[in-house]
């Protein structure tokens, strides 16, 4: 995931989709079945099914000092026609955007009815599992210190329709 520009609110953002696929991501590779009784593909959903689980984009709400701040990258060489040439070595700085520390994003999530064997679990395991997964990282480049962040639960409600 590049940083990806709201249309609308001309902000970076997280999508819904990314969001999402952090969080099937994770549940698979902890070989996870299944969430407070309920099947995880039920909880995600899969190709013909949009899953129990609706993920909204996170959106910057406070900002520290700055929303953005550059970056830059310094690819030395140039791949022509599928050969790196030693002989022509030229630095190439590339200026980007990055989104700055201290930035805090809100995200909102939300069930479809769907009885549980046990409700209260819904409000402590789903999202303590959403905050480890997004605490792993978001996107590329994760190794070298991106995509990195801290979940805090702000407010967790039950509302029947």
């Amino acid at each position: 995931m590049g940083l990806a520009w709201h249309p609308l609110l001309n902000l970076p953002y997280i999508p819904s989709s990314t969001l999402k696929g952090v969080v099937r991501a994770f549940i698979r590779s902890h070989d996870r079945k299944e969430l407070c009784g309920i099947d995880t593909e039920q909880l995600l959903g899969n190709q013909d099914y949009k899953g129990l689980l609706i993920f909204f984009d996170a959106v910057p709400v406070k900002v520290d000092k700055a929303l953005l701040e550059p970056d830059v990258i310094t690819p030395h060489y140039v791949e022509l026609e599928g050969r790196i040439d030693e002989t022509s070595v030229k630095p190439r700085p590339i200026v980007y955007p990055t989104v700055a520390k201290g930035v805090t994003f809100a995200m909102v999530m939300a069930m479809d009815s769907k009885p549980s064997k046990n409700p209260e679990c819904i409000l402590t395991d789903l999202p303590n599992t959403i905050s480890m997964a997004l605490s792993q990282g978001l996107g590329a480049k994760t190794s070298l210190g991106y995509g990195y962040v801290k979940v805090s639960l702000i407010e967790k409600k039950v509302t029947k329709a």
